[in-house]
């Protein structure tokens, strides 16, 4: 299973990175890119709103293994992980979700 942000770059990453052996990514709202106000702690609640949504959906998955394609701002919240730990492009992270 693949999914990626709904964001042109990401897609074109997704499609660009992987063999997909003729199997078609899901586009996931949740996992768009922080907008501006995001960024700022007032705006947290609207990303927090998204992160949910992208964990549920991943609960409602019935596979083990999922590969995300997305922007590193919103992994980094996601996961909890300090600024000197942001993803690079294309970084390959792998992350067990309880």
């Amino acid at each position: 299973l693949v999914v990626h942000s709904p964001l042109q770059r990401a897609r074109d990453t997704c499609y660009g990175m992987l063999d997909l052996d003729g199997h078609e990514p899901e586009s996931l709202e949740a996992l768009k890119e922080l907008t501006p106000w995001e960024s700022f702690l007032r705006g947290r609640r609207q990303l927090n709103k998204r992160i949910l949504e992208f964990e549920e959906w991943i609960l409602d998955q019935e596979t083990d293994s999922i590969v995300v394609v997305g922007h590193s701002e919103y992994f980094l919240y996601m996961l909890g992980l300090s600024k000197e730990n942001k993803f690079r492009n294309c970084d390959v992270w792998q992350a067990t979700f309880d």
